[in-house]
């Protein structure tokens, strides 16, 4: 799915969204982690802006756990879909003003 959405040109970005009903990762964390794995390579090759949400099922704790774990790998996650997109505007304005200060 990850990759399908990369290969399409009508796609600027990628959201991968997790729901904490249980913890999608192995609880060893001392194991190596296919879906953590998995995530993290695509994360590298992709060339589009990528993040991840979390979001909960009231089981904050493990929300908590997930995006630490996400983010100790490099990959950007929030809380919500609406403080991704704050995040992810912010990034595409600064790139902006970047090139049209370069423009001039």
């Amino acid at each position: 799915m990850l990759d399908v959405m990369e290969q399409d040109p009508n796609i600027d970005s990628i959201v991968l969204e997790l729901f904490t009903i249980i913890s999608p990762f192995s609880n060893d964390l001392e194991k190596p982690d296919p879906l953590l794995d998995t995530i993290r390579e695509f994360k590298a090759r992709t060339r589009k802006p990528f993040f991840t949400t979390v979001t909960t099922a009231q089981r904050e704790t493990l929300a908590i756990e997930i995006r630490e774990r996400l983010t100790g790998k490099g990959i950007p996650c929030f809380p919500s879909f609406e403080r991704g997109a704050k995040a992810l505007k912010k990034l595409v304005d600064f790139y902006q003003f970047r090139r049209e200060q370069h423009l001039n």
